[in-house]
């Protein structure tokens, strides 16, 4: 593409060259995205435009219209990657709890129980909501962030989320909701309670999760 057809590209409508140059002088680079998934059939001709441009604007543009075609090529294929891979991030469903983060990360439970040196049992009970986040250790969250590739905040998110679901314990939610009723069959329980009593920990692992440190 030369710096003729930059300003004139029969692939494209005027008035959306127009709009593009438009979107470019006041730096929304947006814009040519949006316009791509507006008008899939110019995907290449909008990239090839405005990598162009890119190309002719400022100090350093390619004098030979060879070069400025490589560099244009280049920038196509790049944009294009970028494109679809944002498309398909946006197909990707919002993760807002633990049990859906596992699933997202391909990580069962088993290998979570593992990756915490947990039983799985003590796992079952955290991922369903069942156990007093305020008597989790904060390790245990930084461990989960790191197997499940999130921050220790994002997994106590997850975790806190799990909670407010249909599968929790009332107990655990009696602070938001009505007074304690003497029908909830379920009881918080406790980090160190449900680890004391895994049947699927070894004396070491107890012996390290219990030792009292966050």
């Amino acid at each position: 593409m030369t710096r003729q057809q930059t300003q004139n590209t029969p692939e494209l409508p005027r008035d959306l060259q127009i709009q593009l140059i438009e979107a470019f002088e006041r730096g929304d680079s947006g814009f040519a995205v949006t316009c791509m998934g507006r008008h899939p059939d110019l995907s290449d001709a909008i990239s090839s435009f405005m990598l162009a441009l890119v190309a002719v604007s400022g100090p350093g543009a390619p004098e030979d219209d060879a070069e400025l075609d490589a560099v244009v090529t280049r920038g196509t294929r790049k944009g294009l990657e970028r494109f679809f891979a944002a498309q398909a991030a946006a197909l990707v469903p919002a993760v807002t709890t633990l049990s859906e983060a596992m699933r997202a990360a391909s990580v069962s439970k088993i290998r979570l129980a593992r990756q915490l040196h947990l039983g799985v049992d003590v796992v079952d009970l955290l991922v369903s909501g069942r156990i007093n986040l305020a008597t989790v250790p904060r390790r245990l969250f930084e461990r989960v962030g790191a197997t499940l590739g999130a921050s220790l905040d994002q997994a106590r998110r997850w975790a806190e989320a799990a909670q407010s679901g249909p599968q929790a314990s009332p107990a655990l939610l009696r602070g938001k909701a009505a007074p304690p009723d003497a029908s909830d069959a379920t009881p918080a329980l406790s980090f160190i309670q449900v680890v004391q009593g895994s049947g699927n920990m070894s004396d070491a692992d107890k012996a390290d999760w219990l030792g009292g440190d966050a």
